[in-house]
């Protein structure tokens, strides 16, 4: 079994202990579920501590994968050349199609997120936007005198 394998397998064992390891918004978080064993919690996260950078890629990459498949179906700009992002694997690789120049049959290929630049209507960025972001609270409506003066 490689580093990568034992790490799935430990975060596999880690979930069904309740600990449920994330990256959020750039950081490492893990979630404790209130019912499970504090001590095998605890034993567990130590284990998946030994593993630290390949512990902390593959949460890395299940969080991207997570996030782009809300994005699956968009224009994408890679290497000078615009395509469409076809599909996401569990470990974070895309798939995307390029456009052929001459207007023939395009290419699928397999790249990294970092190649990749989605372009995106802004009502499919809302739609993508993170479980725990909030809209922002909209302005009231201003009333009396003040509305007539900014209506111009």
């Amino acid at each position: 079994m490689d580093v990568t394998e034992k790490v799935i397998h430990l975060l596999e064992q880690a979930a069904n202990l309740g600990v449920r390891a994330e990256f959020v918004a750039g950081l490492y978080a893990v979630r404790l579920a209130k019912a499970g064993d504090p001590e095998a919690q605890t034993e567990i996260l130590e284990e998946l501590c030994k593993y630290g950078s390949e512990f902390r890629r593959l949460l890395q990459q299940r969080a991207l994968a997570a996030h782009a498949k809300a994005f699956v179906g968009q224009q994408i700009w890679y290497e000078n050349k615009s395509g469409t992002l076809a599909d996401v694997r569990s470990d974070g690789q895309l798939t995307i199609e390029i456009e052929s120049l001459q207007g023939g049959s395009s290419t699928r290929m397999a790249c990294d997120a970092e190649s990749v630049l989605v372009i995106t209507a802004e009502q499919a960025a809302d739609a993508a936007a993170l479980p725990d972001e909030k809209p922002a609270a909209e302005q009231p409506k201003r009333r009396g005198i003040v509305n007539r003066f900014l209506r111009g």
